[in-house]
């Protein structure tokens, strides 16, 4: 239990930030995120295993539960967008936090998204910016291949989307 009081002590304020970000700037909920996080980890500590992985692994994913259970509750409340962006953005934005309008959009159709599965790797990809490989790490069962093909097939769905509604010619 001390790693995690360390992390704590470590990450938290890199946690906040980065949460942050992903929830548009919204602070209060970005604190409310990882404290929820870090109370989780506290309650199912015993459920860590270093042999299975390291504890940054193990944490990312109670905080990623955590960011997923805010955004389910915020969802009431849909992000307003005015399209403001192109078909390339989708394949060649690689930090969806320098446009708002673009990274609502990408939030709004990854929470779209039915199987629960491809939208937790969708919300690790985009969202949280995590390559294929650490999603490979960090969702049970989930290949590399696997999470490229997910992600592909996520970003012609966004391609169709972004043509049908966008009138400003794709480059």
């Amino acid at each position: 239990m001390d790693q995690i009081e360390a992390l704590y002590k470590d990450k938290r304020k890199q946690y906040i930030s980065m949460m942050s970000g992903i929830l548009q700037g919204d602070r209060a909920a970005a604190e409310d995120v990882v404290q929820e996080a870090f109370t989780r980890a506290i309650k199912f500590w015993k459920s860590y295993d270093e042999k299975r992985g390291k504890l940054a692994t193990w944490f990312n994913r109670i905080l990623f539960n955590s960011l997923r259970d805010v955004q389910k509750e915020m969802r009431g409340h849909p992000p307003s967008h005015d399209m403001d962006f192109s078909v390339q953005d989708v394949f060649t934005n690689s930090n969806l936090s320098d446009n708002p309008e673009f990274f609502n959009f990408v939030s709004e159709s990854v929470g779209n998204v039915d199987n629960d599965y491809h939208k937790r790797i969708l919300e690790l990809f985009f969202l949280l910016g995590y390559t294929s490989t650490e999603i490979s790490q960090i969702e049970e069962g989930a290949t590399v291949s696997n999470v490229t093909t997910i992600v592909n097939r996520f970003r012609k769905q966004i391609s169709v989307k972004l043509k049908w509604h966008n009138t400003t010619p794709v480059r």
